[in-house]
């Protein structure tokens, strides 16, 4: 038993192996900065945004906000 949860743990600790993640869009409100919104990734990476979409319908969410 604890050779398999070593193993376990092994596993997923090497990249790649994970077969999912949570991509989060967060948005936020500061008196200097106004509105700001970020998303993250996964991997960690984080990008900001005046307008993004995430999931089912981003192709078309994006679409629609660019040409706006």
């Amino acid at each position: 038993m604890i050779t398999y949860f070593y193993f376990d743990k092994l596993t997923t600790n090497i990249s790649g192996v994970r077969p999912f993640g949570v991509s989060l869009l967060i948005a936020g409100f500061d008196e200097q900065y106004g509105s700001q919104l970020y998303q993250v990734d996964p991997s960690g990476s984080y990008w900001a945004w005046k307008a993004s979409a995430i999931g089912k319908g981003m192709i078309n969410a994006r679409t629609f906000l660019e040409k706006r």
